[in-house]
């Protein structure tokens, strides 16, 4: 029985994933890629491979050899796709699991307001995400407290508002601004400000890190991880019937997209918080394994989406540590020092192009 740097990686003949059951590709957005270091709870090992089976794209690997499902999106592919990928050892099929890949022809029409929620991570991913949306067609006003001007793939400047806060976890957005202005939840105030409503659209932009970061165990990590559900109720309204003062609440038809929780620290980059260097790794699947259960047709239904933006992240250089001398995405480079908290361009530039993807699609 195959075992990596990760635990209870194989149970009862099943691979643990962390896979929404729709991805998203818009021309315009950039390649799709589904890097397997990151959608799959395993460490690349002897033995082990895997197969994809779907009409468009195909199998090919980063410059560090590490395996990933590339596809570049064509206006001709527009529609869904079954995208099902198998995973073998020992020359037997052992694990399979089947979503829908969902192709826009990378236009809109559509004239909305977004707010992006998150971290010291979420600015520069806004950039990118900009540029493909108002490439669209799609007429887009970034809203929010905060504003950042930011450098996209193609070396131009965007600026964009959001709610983008150094340090914050989701349980700081229960009791802090802007959503909770009084110490408890309550969109109303910030609604009325930005003349937020229904067909606009909210993204909880890669939230986790500072959550999961300081977790020195399993048991710790499972803790954090629990309390997110009940956070998520009270600031988004996920259930059918949301809290008062939620914004599901106060603008039913509101767009909510959640992303993943991006990749964790390499073992290089997170070796120097005295923690094992696979810890930070192992907290961020729990939480992501935890946010799988929002990715249903039911909470779909309500117009909350699971996307999954660490799906694209370049696993060995694009995020976690920071590089010296970046040129492209897959250019290798060498590391340098690193606080294992914050991606390098590449990684920002994968996030921004496929919440985009998203939200062309969706909104």
């Amino acid at each position: 029985m195959p075992i990596g740097h990760m635990t209870g990686i194989y149970q009862s003949g099943q691979l643990r994933h962390n896979i929404p059951p729709i991805l998203y590709a818009a021309v315009g957005a950039g390649d799709l890629l589904i890097h397997l270091d990151n959608a799959i709870d395993f460490e690349p090992m002897a033995g082990w491979n895997f197969k994809v089976d779907c009409d468009i794209g195909g199998m090919g690997c980063d410059a560090y050899g590490r395996p990933r499902w590339e596809y570049t999106p064509d206006a001709g592919d527009a529609g869904d796709h079954t995208w099902t990928i198998y995973g073998r050892y020992g020359g037997q099929t052992l694990w399979s699991l089947q979503r829908t890949l969902t192709v826009s022809a990378g236009t809109s029409t559509s004239t909305i307001k977004l707010v992006s929620i998150g971290d010291s991570n979420l600015d520069e991913t806004l950039a990118d995400q900009k540029r493909v949306l108002l490439a669209s067609g799609m007429t887009v006003t970034h809203v929010g407290t905060n504003n950042d001007s930011t450098t996209d793939s193609a070396g131009t400047s965007q600026n964009a508002d959001h709610e983008g806060y150094g340090g914050r976890t989701l349980a700081s957005f229960m009791t802090q601004a802007p959503f909770a202005p009084a110490g408890s939840v309550d969109w109303s105030t910030w609604i009325s400000t930005h003349s937020f409503g229904a067909g606009h659209v909210a993204i909880l932009g890669g939230l986790g890190t500072n959550d999961m970061y300081s977790q020195a165990t399993d048991a710790a990590a499972a803790a954090v991880a629990a309390t997110w559900p009940a956070n998520l109720e009270s600031l988004i309204g996920m259930s059918a019937s949301p809290p008062a003062g939620s914004l599901k609440q106060l603008v039913p038809g509101a767009i909510v997209l959640i992303d993943m929780p991006i990749p964790g620290a390499s073992a290089e980059a997170f070796k120097s918080t005295g923690v094992d260097p696979w810890q930070l790794r192992r907290n961020l699947w729990r939480l992501r394994n935890t946010l799988m259960q929002y990715g249903t047709a039911a909470y779909r239904g309500r117009g909350i989406y699971l996307i999954g933006t660490h799906l694209g992240v370049p696993p060995e250089r694009g995020f976690m540590h920071s590089m010296a001398a970046i040129s492209d995405v897959d250019s290798p480079q060498v590391s340098r020092a690193s606080n294992a908290v914050h991606m390098d361009e590449p990684g920002y530039w994968n996030v921004g192009t496929d919440r985009a993807a998203a939200v062309i699609a969706l909104a």
